[in-house]
This record gives structure tokens, C-alpha cells and sequence, in this order.
């Protein structure tokens, strides 16, 4: 499975990997995602699931809204009977089974201790093996475009493409040439590497469509391909 992120390239790539912290990583939206994404790759997200969900319970305001929120983190990460069930010592339990048995709304800190137990064990077992991850190398090193980019790009390379779908079924390599290109240049405000040479025309489209071509293309081809893009 490949990871993009859209955030550029930086000068000293391996300096950022081993100066990585667990602050760092909940500091940043990108990193935050990628964690999570190899905490659930390693089966073992619970943790993070929880150290995230303790950030929005801290800040729910209103009283019914907090104990709803607490009995549902209660039998999932409390519960014995729960298959997400934390590490925790002995008093912090206690002190949850009492919070849920109060009459009273449980405050916005009781997950608190539970929270930094889950930090300490994210720090020392998770974060080492997670710098060492080739994710994030990959992430690092290379800084290929977000998903939510990949997502614009292909949703305004299938607009401009369609505006031609009505008139035309054979697309000549100048035809979709010319179509990328505007595009290009809807999302990027500057492309030094746009040329017009006709000889460069197909080298470039079969990078952009991943494959070979060569002769018109249908327009279901053109459809297809752009879609999955």
C-alpha cells in the first residue's frame, strides 16, 4: 500500500528521522495520519485510537454530552470484556469504575493518567520501530503529492477532459497532450516543465497514464485510465 503526503521535500531528511518525538507527530497532520496508519499496519492502534480519542473528550463542555462520551471509551478501552481494553494500573481502574458509578458528570480529566500511560508506551515501543519504518522514509525522502491533491488533480483532469467527450470518440496524442496541460496549469501556478515539442508527446503521456501508446485512443480508454488516476 502506498502513503502520500503533499508536504515538500526537505533539505536534511535523515536529521528529521532521528530527531522524530512523539510531540512531533501529534504536532503535525501528516505525520499524526501516517502514525496511524502504521499503528493499525502493526495491529496495535489502540493505543493512539485512545490517546486520540482522550483529546476530544477533554474538550466536550457539556455534561450529558461527557457521559455519554465517557460510557462509550469505558467499554472500549476499560471494559475487560472489550478486545481494544488498555494497560492500566490498578488505582487508575479503580478511579474510572468510580467515575462511571457516580451520579455525578465524570470530569474532562479522568482519562488523563490512562492517556499518559498509553503516550509512554507509544514513545518507547511504537515510535522506534515507527522511525524505522520504510514509511516513513518514504515519507521523508521522497514527499510525494497528498491524497487529497491526487484527489483534486483527477477530479479537474476528468472536468477538462469531458468538455471534449461530447464532440469527439478518437483522441490523437496532441488532443490529450494539450488536455493534461491545462489542467497542469489549473492546479500549479507555475510548470517550467510544459513543452510543445511533438516528440516529447508521447513519452510524457505514457508517464502520465502508465503504460504505453501509441495510435488515437477510444474515448472509454481515455475515461477509464483518467478515473483511476
Amino acid at each position: 500500500m502506498a502513503f502520500m503526503f503533499s508536504k515538500e521535500r526537505v533539505e536534511n531528511p535523515q536529521e528529521c528521522i532521528d530527531s522524530l518525538t512523539m510531540l512531533k507527530i501529534v504536532r503535525s497532520e501528516e505525520l499524526k495520519e501516517l502514525f496511524g496508519m502504521f499503528c493499525e499496519q502493526e495491529l496495535c492502534d489502540e493505543n493512539f485510537l485512545l490517546w486520540k480519542d482522550v483529546e476530544e473528550y477533554r474538550n466536550i463542555e457539556d455534561d450529558r454530552a461527557r457521559r455519554l462520551r465517557f460510557n462509550e471509551m469505558f467499554a472500549k478501552y476499560v471494559s475487560e470484556e472489550s478486545h481494544m481494553e488498555a494497560n492500566m494500573s490498578g488505582s487508575d481502574r479503580a478511579s474510572l469504575h468510580a467515575a462511571k458509578i457516580s451520579k455525578s458528570a465524570p470530569p474532562a480529566d479522568v482519562f488523563d493518567n490512562l492517556q499518559m500511560t498509553v503516550w509512554v508506551e507509544m514513545s518507547t515501543e511504537l515510535l522506534p520501530r515507527f522511525a524505522r519504518s520504510e514509511m516513513v522514509r518514504r515519507f521523508y525522502f521522497e514527499r510525494p503529492d497528498s491524497p487529497e491533491t491526487i484527489r483534486k488533480r483527477g477530479k479537474v483532469i476528468q472536468t477538462s477532459l469531458a468538455a471534449c467527450f461530447a464532440s469527439k470518440s478518437l483522441f490523437e496524442f496532441r488532443d490529450i497532450y494539450m488536455y493534461v496541460h491545462v489542467c497542469k496549469k489549473k492546479i500549479h501556478e507555475k510548470d517550467d516543465t510544459v513543452k510543445s515539442d511533438c516528440d516529447v508527446i508521447p513519452f510524457q503521456l505514457a508517464d502520465f497514464f502508465g503504460m504505453d501508446l501509441s495510435g488515437p485512443l477510444q474515448r472509454a480508454e481515455v475515461i477509464s485510465v483518467v478515473a483511476t488516476r
